[in-house]
């Protein structure tokens, strides 16, 4: 979590949150993470059966 907003910065998702103020930076992925569980859930019911 901590490189997460160096690794992602060439993809903004308008869902995730960021927060800069002075010397606090916090940076919470909740729109990416919806993403990729929903892609991760479609990946293994396709592939269940």
């Amino acid at each position: 979590m901590l490189y997460g907003n160096k690794l992602f910065s060439f993809y903004k998702n308008p869902l995730d949150i960021s927060f800069k103020k002075g010397n606090l930076q916090l940076y919470f992925p909740l729109g990416s993470s919806l993403i990729i569980s929903i892609l991760i859930s479609l990946f293994f019911y396709l592939f269940k059966k």
